[in-house]
């Protein structure tokens, strides 16, 4: 998708190509990496996105100990990884990068690490945060 940068008034009317996305409108400013125990707006994920970082979105009804699994695995990717749960998420886990998408039924570490070795860092602005 177009991904310009939009307000926070504006965030309301954009429509994702995907769910969650992983590339479109977004907020020109970031969330930093690491494990949120509520959801992050979109415009958020997808700047972070932009950026090179991984998002480990889950539903909202997983069960508390695989939700520590993922806890776990994002805290061994300080620098990639922002956790979150996702309202867009109605059961699993979807791992998103810029212009990626993984659905999981159930969180697998080995899987999800090859996911951010692959993909964290892939979009490059020129610049460093």
């Amino acid at each position: 998708m177009d991904s310009p940068h939009i307000s926070q008034a504006e965030a309301s009317d954009v429509r994702y190509s995907s769910e969650p996305p992983t590339s479109g409108p977004h907020f020109p400013f970031t969330v930093t990496p690491g494990v949120y125990e509520d959801s992050v707006p979109d415009a958020l994920i997808v700047q972070a996105l932009e950026l090179g970082d991984v998002a480990v979105l889950y539903a909202p009804a997983t069960p508390p100990d695989l939700i520590g699994s993922m806890r776990r695995f994002a805290r061994t990717h300080p620098a990639d990884v922002v956790m979150a749960p996702h309202p867009g998420v109605h059961k699993g886990v979807a791992l998103t990068g810029w212009g990626c998408l993984l659905r999981m039924s159930m969180f697998d570490e080995a899987t999800a690490t090859l996911f951010v070795t692959q993909v964290a860092g892939r979009y490059v602005h020129g610049w460093a945060r």
